[in-house]
């Protein structure tokens, strides 16, 4: 296993024990500002927008998190735009 291979492994262990110590803080009941607040950046730094696995820390502390019912609907979808192909063959030439 090359070095590259070995740290990602670790930075995926660290992301899953990470999002399995915030979603068992809310579960408890243990969750200050602070740990709700680092959940909630935790969240939108990995894309909630996006689908979380069935099952996964991800979609378990998603579900928790006391969000109101309203918020979920009115949230906002991300949307972005694909540079045009000549500035993506002026950036690749540079």
């Amino acid at each position: 296993m090359s070095d590259a291979d070995e740290v990602s492994k670790i930075m995926e262990e660290l992301h899953i024990e990470l999002a399995n110590e915030f979603l068992r803080r809310v579960k408890m009941g243990d969750a200050t500002p602070a740990d709700l607040n680092g959940a909630r950046q935790f969240l939108r730094d990995n894309g909630i927008d996006a689908v979380a696995l069935r099952g996964s820390p991800l979609q378990k502390l998603a579900m928790v998190l006391p969000f109101e019912e309203q918020q979920l609907i009115e949230a906002p979808l991300k949307t972005f735009s694909l540079p045009a192909p000549e500035q993506v063959d002026k950036a690749v030439s540079l």
